[in-house]
């Protein structure tokens, strides 16, 4: 500051650092399964009432400052065979949530909340998500026995 003045900088103008926490859900299949993709209109039928479920868990969120969360759709992996038969082979979804870390103060008698709670929610609603992925291939795959 000696040298290039004080600039008007204040303590509450500093900006936490942030963590971005990444998680990618992906269901296989068993290696050397075949599963013949169901018909158009119930895989429509699927894919919007799981990104549904899914979104309402991990939804991309906005902030003042940009964006706090985000997720993408479930992203399907699918396989031609050499019949020329589609399979669906996976299912990945994936989401993100940006997580304030507390500052590193010279005064120890400021400091920033931890995170604790921040990042328990996001591991419960990863946990459920995991849930709500499973449950709906299960009904996917029985709409397709059906």
């Amino acid at each position: 500051m000696q040298i290039f003045g004080d600039f008007d900088i204040r303590d509450d103008e500093t900006v936490p650092p942030q963590l971005r926490m990444d998680v990618c859900l992906t269901a296989n299949l068993p290696y050397g399964s075949v599963y013949p993709m169901p018909a158009l209109t119930q895989l429509q039928r699927w894919f919007k009432q799981a990104n549904d479920e899914l979104q309402l868990l991990l939804p991309t969120v906005y902030e003042m400052d940009g964006i706090y969360a985000g997720s993408d759709p479930i992203q399907p992996n699918i396989k031609l065979l050499e019949d020329g038969q589609l399979n669906l082979e996976s299912v990945t979804f994936k989401a993100w949530q940006l997580i304030k870390l507390p500052r590193q103060w010279d005064d120890p008698k400021k400091s920033d909340p931890y995170p604790e709670d921040v990042l328990y929610d996001f591991a419960n609603r990863i946990a459920k998500a995991m849930d709500v992925l499973e449950n709906s291939l299960a009904r996917l795959v029985e709409g397709k026995k059906g």
